[in-house]
């Protein structure tokens, strides 16, 4: 439990300035704001990933919290949904879209789970890697 707790602290604490951006890799940062203690969704913890590559501001991931879990417009994933917002490219967007349907069976939430090909943590962890990818 000891290992649980210390884990969690070093993610509070967590700096997303430009110098860590690079050191941790974007799907275990998302990955990890996604199960962390501050209870960040799968759209607030890809916006939260990718914050200083896009100048993504405090409120945009506030109004975010409304877009995790299946609530977004026609049930698309939440992590989907951040990661086409950041990349703002439809040839990207659709490149990304693609993609994630290929590995998750779906880009609807509802239907992700219920194909379980991957957890919601995986699709957090897929989007931000395509992000990273498409945007670089």
């Amino acid at each position: 439990m000891f290992f649980f707790k210390r884990k969690r602290k070093s993610l509070q604490s967590f700096d997303l300035s430009k110098d860590q951006d690079q050191v941790i890799s974007k799907e275990i940062l998302a990955e990890s704001l996604f199960s962390g203690p501050e209870k960040y969704n799968c759209a607030q913890a890809i916006l939260i990933t990718f914050k200083s590559r896009f100048s993504i501001t405090d409120a945009e991931i506030v109004s975010a919290r409304s877009n995790g879990y299946g609530k977004v417009q026609g049930g698309l994933c939440g992590a989907l949904y951040a990661g086409k917002y950041l990349l703002d490219d439809r040839i990207k967007s659709d490149n990304l879209t693609r993609e994630f349907e290929s590995k998750a069976g779906s880009s609807k939430c509802k239907k992700i789970l219920k194909l379980k090909l991957l957890t919601c943590k995986e699709c957090v962890a897929l989007t931000a890697r395509l992000v990273d990818e498409y945007s670089s």
